[in-house]
């Protein structure tokens, strides 16, 4: 890297961290409060606001459901604010490796990271949407926006993050112990999926066996929210297919 290069990319990472002589820190925060609020998202129904109302509540929130109802986009539009407004020190990303149906492209070639970016670009979209492309490339690099394979989660302790784990029903039940016994102090755990496209072909998936332990046992600071597929928001066709394939039955 050039010299010319390297001093762009410091001043880039100490705007982002608002120490940047160019921009005193009392303007940085005040753009960053501003952003925060015209970034986030209002939901549109009200199990949308319910949820919204339990991500900001709770320490673990389980939310099933259809393609389209916000199950994904409204917790990383939260964290995403969050981190924003320096509430969180981190942001974890959490997917099973495990592609839809049961053709795939072969493995993918590098790190266990590297193998599950594919899957967690959805995820990334929505917070680049909230934070900018630029900035989180930065914190992807600095780790304060972290890719986590569930394969290397054993051991890890979070403290004063949000971690959003999506499509966990194609979770195994020995990969949701790992994950919801990794939550520390100040930290929130959301698990996103729809138990009608389950990978798990023996034994429970992540979804079902997560809401067995919430509804068998006492947890606390934890709920559970279902959507139907009335409450998808996405495009009319979108939700026809999803009526259609409930009918039909899933694979």
């Amino acid at each position: 890297m050039s010299n010319n290069a390297r001093r762009y990319t410091n001043r880039k990472e100490a705007k982002v961290a608002g120490t940047s002589p160019h921009q005193p820190k009392p303007k940085w925060e005040d753009d960053r409060q501003e952003r925060s609020q015209s970034k986030r998202i209002q939901p549109k129904t009200n199990k949308q606001k319910l949820y919204q109302h339990m991500l900001e509540q709770m320490t673990l929130v389980v939310a099933d459901g259809p393609a389209g109802v916000g199950k994904t986009l409204l917790p990383c539009n939260h964290a995403a604010t969050l981190m924003l407004a320096k509430k969180i020190d981190q942001i974890v990303l959490v997917r099973p490796y495990a592609a839809t149906g049961s053709k795939t492209m072969g493995y993918n070639k590098g790190t266990l990271t590297e193998k599950i970016l594919p899957f967690m670009l959805p995820m990334i979209g929505y917070i680049k949407d909230v934070l900018g492309a630029p900035t989180v490339d930065i914190m992807m690099q600095d780790g304060r926006i972290l890719i986590q394979p569930l394969e290397t989660i054993r051991g890890q302790s979070f403290k004063n993050a949000y971690i959003i784990a999506d499509e966990m029903q194609s979770a195994e039940v020995a990969e949701i112990q790992a994950l919801t016994t990794r939550i520390g102090e100040d930290c929130t755990l959301v698990i996103c999926g729809d138990k009608r496209q389950n990978d798990v072909k023996k034994g429970l998936d992540g979804v079902t066996y997560i809401k067995k332990i919430l509804d068998n046992y006492e947890i606390r600071d934890s709920g559970v929210i279902e959507f139907t597929m009335e409450e998808c928001v996405r495009s009319g066709i979108c939700k026809d297919f999803l009526v259609a394939y409930e009918k039909e039955g899933w694979v």
